[in-house]
């Protein structure tokens, strides 16, 4: 099968796979004040985290997911697409469709910091 084999800073991190995945993602995201000129008042941070997706035609579908990991400055991350049967295993598997609470909870986190951020700005407008 075809995975995903990350490193980071040299050291393997995870191999992402599955012989019934549809689909492997890597998400690399930088969040916070990242320059000089950015509004965002959080402190910078950075993570990778891998998902994995399955579907077939008689199995709707479930999202597998591994654990997120914080990145640093300069931290050198490769990304190797290889075939191979070693993979590790996902953290959570949910069915397709569904968030986890992780997920959920960083939704809200967000949607609540918009709100109070936005909220005298915008509230008498109707």
């Amino acid at each position: 099968m075809i995975i995903l084999e990350i490193r980071l800073n040299g050291e393997l991190l995870y191999k992402v796979g599955g012989s019934d995945l549809t689909r492997s993602s890597i998400l690399i995201n930088a969040w916070g004040f990242l320059g000089e000129d950015s509004k965002d008042l959080n402190i910078a941070q950075a993570s990778i985290e891998a998902f994995g997706a399955t579907a077939t035609k008689t199995h709707s579908g479930e999202v597998r997911k591994w654990k997120r990991k914080p990145l640093r400055i300069n931290d050198e991350i490769q990304i190797h697409l290889v075939e191979s049967t070693e993979i590790n295993p996902p953290i959570d598997v949910q069915p397709l469709g569904c968030h986890d609470s992780e997920f959920e909870h960083a939704q809200f986190k967000h949607a609540k910091e918009l709100y109070f951020r936005l909220k005298d700005k915008y509230e008498n407008m109707g």
